[in-house]
């Protein structure tokens, strides 16, 4: 591993189960926390009407930056220096996490200029710097489909915002033990539990019901590996026991928790969930220079997508008809077959998310924002790229 990704696990900082190797567990933790989760595409009119209206209202809000802590929201807070008066970076250099906020895409980066973890919000043709969090790293960020309400899990505890990640609080929970966490996070289109938290440690479940986080009795996950929104259902994968994953099932619900149902992964071995807007992707490897991929649409069952050469230590699913893998080459894998690309990435480099708004997808590589408009056939910083 790089220098960069032991720095990523070192901020983690989780208690790890003694029969599991902590670099091991921290590395499947991490790559959980950033393939995610429901890649939910923009473009809905009226809405983004609704917050063009709101930016043209309270300009002066959206543009603040916040270089403390996350503090709650005020009224009316006060303007700090921007970046371009700074000499601050003017875009994401490190991006970690994409999201989408209606028409707009968020990205938070790690940028050496503050030593910590900045909100960025992109509109196809400018960065603009929402906010600064004291910690490094934001383990995950999740947006609810309005493109106001989000949560950022950031340094064990949980932060929320109603105007679109300008302001931030500390989420309250309720039933929380003592001690330090580490939160997976998924936003929903559900407007009774818009957002649900999974501590990754024990397994606790919270649902936000709009004001706090309230607890969840669900006894059956133990702790968890990821958890992610496809459709209009919600995903939790157990951490797997020993080597590989080949004990563990990922437990599926749709009714806010009530049931649960199973869904087996395709085969034996490590494997991992590629979430995309309403489906979800499995690798199974044939042995180390071939691998097969299946995607479930209904989350009960699956089928062949397709199947891939070479050697894989990447993969991210782009959209439900998508994936791009990267390993000695770069593939793209579609319903038409596998295609070779470029994206320009080095040899070193390792793609933590993707998102789509309209037709442009957005990959998140640890470094500058690419984009393409092409369907991820070709790929161009985010600044070349306009939608």
């Amino acid at each position: 591993m790089n220098q960069f990704e032991d720095e990523v696990r070192h901020a983690i900082d989780l208690d790890i189960a003694a029969e599991q190797p902590a670099q091991q567990m921290l590395a499947e933790v991490r790559r959980g926390a950033q393939r995610r989760r429901a890649r939910r595409t923009a473009g809905v009119v009226g809405a983004a009407a609704v917050l063009v209206a709101a930016v043209a209202v309270g300009g002066s809000l959206l543009s603040t930056r916040d270089d403390s802590a996350p503090e709650p929201a005020t009224p009316a807070p006060s303007p700090t220096e921007s970046s371009s008066t700074t000499g601050d970076p003017v875009r994401p250099t490190h991006a970690l996490t994409v999201e989408v906020a209606l028409d707009r895409v968020l990205v938070t980066s790690k940028e050496e200029d503050c030593g910590c973890s900045v909100l960025w919000r992109y509109d196809g043709e400018t960065w603009e710097r929402l906010h600064d969090f004291t910690e490094e790293y934001v383990d995950r960020l999740a947006m609810a489909p309005d493109g106001r309400s989000g949560w950022a899990a950031v340094g064990g505890r949980i932060w929320t915002t109603g105007d679109g990640g300008v302001t931030w609080q500390q989420a309250t929970m309720t039933g929380e033990d003592p001690g330090e966490h580490s939160y997976l996070l998924a936003a929903t289109g559900d407007p009774t539990w818009p957002a649900w938290a999974v501590d990754a440690t024990t397994g606790a479940m919270w649902r936000f019901d709009g004001d706090r986080f309230a607890s969840v009795s669900y006894d059956e996950i133990g702790a968890a590996q990821d958890l992610i929104q496809v459709g209009d259902a919600l995903v939790v994968t157990p951490r797997p026991e020993g080597e590989g994953n080949v004990t563990s099932v990922p437990k599926v619900t749709r009714d806010g928790g009530r049931t649960w149902s199973e869904l087996p992964f395709p085969c034996s071995g490590e494997n991992s969930l590629m979430p995309a807007g309403t489906a979800v992707f499995s690798l199974c490897r044939a042995d180390e220079a071939a691998a097969t991929v299946y995607r479930s649409t209904d989350l009960s069952s699956w089928q062949e997508f397709g199947s891939v050469q070479g050697h894989l230590n990447d993969r991210v699913a782009l959209t439900d008809d998508a994936i791009l893998l990267r390993g000695d080459r770069e593939t793209l894998l579609t319903e038409a077959g596998a295609q070779k690309i470029d994206t320009g990435l080095g040899e070193g480099a390792e793609v933590w998310d993707a998102a789509r708004v309209g037709d442009t997808l957005y990959l998140a590589p640890g470094g500058e924002v690419l984009a393409s408009t092409d369907g991820g056939r070709t790929w161009e910083p985010s600044l070349s790229v306009q939608q």
